[in-house]
């Protein structure tokens, strides 16, 4: 796959080189954002889990365009989750991209060009878990043995989480553009992370923990799994938008770990891969500088 999606980058790359800087506007300045979500949605609606499940399904973006009739929001969920929608930006069907860090580093290794705007989940927990009676105590246990992605709390014992436990362990999620798509319209790609600034606030809000829960839930997956992963952290905490050192530095060791895992063939550089200024603008004319907090590359609080 890594092979073939440069093999689509290199065309891609190549025919913008001969055509120059198109617009999107080309069409009597009409612009369609495409933003690809790397998931399916529920019963093919917009239902999913996470910040894209409330971004997605309460509109918030096509409601920041709701008084520019020259804009059309689309929105594609894709079964193939990263490597499909790494394609799709790669051969140009994608202007945005909601995804998780691994997928992101592929991409960049295979050089797709793209900028990281903000976090979105920034610190999903993981969790090992088996049958009761599996035999399965510890991840050395695991050795030989099929695994699934996810399981009901009910269903399955908890062998091991990073909850609560090394922050680098957790793991990231981000909104990103196409460079192209922010070098023609950098005053569309504010509105829209302002738009999912706003997403964020509200599912910080703990007054919201229930209604949040039961967007997600919608999703398919049960709201108990969602309560269980929620317990004892604050939304803020899971749900902020920031770019700060902390998230930075994250992409920059996975990237570490990819590449000696064999999961990626090549160094990555995220050395200036982070555009942070629009969400760092959006924060502030929303006002809403204290409502999360920026940790260092250490994963303490700024400050501390």
């Amino acid at each position: 796959m890594p092979g073939v999606l440069r093999r689509i980058v290199a065309l891609a790359l190549g025919v913008a080189a001969l055509l120059g800087p198109v617009s999107v506007a080309s069409a009597a300045e009409r612009v369609t954002i495409r933003i690809g979500y790397a998931g399916p949605a529920a019963e093919g609606g917009r239902y999913v889990s996470g910040p894209v499940g409330v971004i997605a399904s309460e509109r918030y973006i096509e409601r920041a365009f709701a008084d520019d009739p020259a804009v059309t929001v689309e929105w594609s969920f894709f079964k193939g989750a990263g490597p499909a929608v790494n394609e799709a930006l790669a051969s140009g069907q994608l202007d945005f991209a909601f995804m998780g860090d691994l997928p992101s580093l592929t991409a960049r290794a295979a050089g797709l060009q793209t900028r990281i705007l903000m976090a979105t989940s920034p610190r999903d927990n993981l969790y090992l878990v088996a049958r009761p009676n599996s035999g399965i105590a510890a991840i050395g246990d695991v050795r030989g043995r099929r695994v699934a992605q996810f399981a009901e709390q009910k269903k399955a014992a908890i062998v091991y989480s990073t909850k609560g436990n090394d922050r680098g362990l957790e793991r990231q999620s981000a909104l990103l553009v196409t460079e192209a798509f922010e070098r023609t319209h950098p005053d569309l790609v504010g509105k829209v992370v302002k738009a999912v600034v706003e997403a964020a606030r509200w599912s910080s809000d703990e007054s919201n923990r229930d209604a949040l829960i039961a967007v997600w839930a919608k999703s398919g997956t049960p709201a108990s799994v969602f309560r269980y992963d929620l317990a004892d952290q604050e939304l803020r905490y899971r749900n902020s938008p920031l770019v700060d050192p902390f998230f930075v530095e994250q992409y920059r060791v996975q990237a570490r770990q990819a590449k000696a895992f064999g999961l990626i063939r090549r160094d990555v550089d995220v050395t200036g891969w982070f555009e942070p200024r629009y969400v760092d603008q959006a924060v502030r004319e929303l006002g809403l500088e204290r409502s999360w907090e920026r940790f260092g590359p250490d994963g303490k609080p700024l400050g501390s």
